[in-house]
Order: structure tokens, then sequence, then C-alpha cells
């Protein structure tokens, strides 16, 4: 993985086209292309470029996409794992240039958060242990959300970090500058 000065969108596109997503299942079955919200190569990219938020093309790759296949009611999936630490490289690269649409995955990403903390604590081991994926991903990405700390991300960097505590992101933490 790149660091995130070093990282592009491009790069985060080429490397959701490597991905074998069919073989990922989320809310609504496998990510296999056969309804527009479950393309998720064509959703990523949706998220990454479009700045116009009320437009039908980012709605699909938003709702449809980001809070009915990849997260659902408070349920993550495979898909969710695999699909965070894109997001997270997203919502990273457009914050600087487009900071609406970087705010609105970064809201996604605490409600994945918040649901991967409590899949990590649940008593059913599939669940336990999808959680545990989905937070080790977020704490691989770690050096992203801390360079949310001097953008308009901030709250949300804080936020996950308090979801999944080992991304040791706190409030007294100052990142390099």
């Amino acid at each position: 993985m790149q660091a995130p000065h070093e990282d592009t969108l491009q790069s985060v596109l080429n490397d959701a086209q490597d991905v074998q997503w069919a073989a990922l299942h989320g809310a609504y079955g496998a990510s296999d292309a056969t309804d527009h919200y479950r393309d998720v190569p064509r959703m990523l990219l949706a998220l990454a470029t479009l700045d116009d938020m009320d437009s039908a093309t980012w709605g699909d790759a938003y709702d449809d996409f980001f809070l009915s296949h990849l997260w659902h009611q408070f349920t993550i999936y495979p898909v969710t794992a695999v699909a965070t630490g894109l997001l997270i490289r997203i919502a990273s690269l457009r914050s600087p240039t487009a900071v609406e649409p970087a705010t609105q995955i970064a809201l996604g990403l605490r409600l994945v958060a918040e649901t991967t903390a409590i899949f990590r604590k649940h008593t059913e081991s599939a669940k336990r242990d999808l959680g545990e994926l989905t937070a080790a991903i977020f704490i691989a990405h770690r050096d992203y959300a801390i360079s949310w700390l001097s953008r308009p991300l901030e709250e949300h960097a804080y936020a996950i970090g308090r979801w999944i505590p080992e991304m040791s992101i706190d409030p007294t933490f100052q990142p390099p500058r």
C-alpha cells in the first residue's frame, strides 16, 4: 500500500479493478454488476470523481451502493471489508479539493466503523470474524485517517478512532505537519 501522500485516485480505481468483486457478497447478493449498485468499480468511480452530490449517479453510488449494498441497517458484509480501504483512500484524496463528497464518504465510513465495533463483539463467530477483518482494514489505513485531522474530515477521524481504538486516533493526538 502506498503512503497517503503518494497515492492517487487513479491508483485506487486501478486497485478496485483488480478485485474479484463477484466473489464478495453484500446486502443484495454478489457484487457482480448484475444491477448498477452492485457494480463496485463503477460505483467507486462515481464516488471518486463526481462533485455533484445531487446527481442521480452520485445518489446511486452513495445511497444504493454504499448505504444499501455495502452497509445496510447496521450490517456489514464481505464486500464491506474490501471496499472500506478503497473508500478511506478516496475520502482522503478528495478532501483537499472536494470537501463535500469526501465528507459524505467519511460519514458513511463512520457507520461502517460503528457496525464493525458491534460485529467484533458478536457471539456468532462468522460475524465476529467479519468485524475483525473490517477492523483490520481500518487499522491498515490509519495513516489516511490521520491525514484527516487537519482537514474538514477531522471529526470523522476521531469518531472512527473511537469505534476502532487500535487506530490510536484521539483528540490529544497531533499529526505531523
